[in-house]
């Protein structure tokens, strides 16, 4: 059920549909609190939306679950490197629990 939330956020988020995406992303994480993949999505979304300091804490958050997270840590290194009021855009696709292949 957690995988179907993350992806009906990934949707959201695609649709330009913020709030709705980040609500998806939080029941997500409510039934399973430890995948990186939803913490990242979460970032984004709240990084798009203009939340800057929880989108940081929720990169940190999927770097603390998987320290090798190279995208994560990419999407968190371009937003300090902006600083915490930086413009939205992060680094990569948001991408589907399953999705795989190159980043954009």
């Amino acid at each position: 059920m957690a995988i179907a939330h993350n992806d009906l956020g990934v949707a959201l988020a695609d649709k330009g549909e913020l709030d709705a995406a980040i609500l998806a992303y939080r029941e997500a994480l409510r039934l399973l609190p430890n995948d990186e993949l939803v913490h990242r999505n979460l970032g984004r979304a709240l990084e798009k939306h203009g939340d800057t300091k929880l989108a940081v804490a929720e990169y940190r958050e999927a770097l603390r679950i998987k320290p090798d997270y190279e995208q994560a840590k990419k999407n968190l290194d371009a937003l300090e490197s902006r600083g915490t009021n930086g413009a939205a855009g992060a680094t990569g696709p948001i991408g589907a629990k399953g999705a795989t292949g190159p980043s954009k």
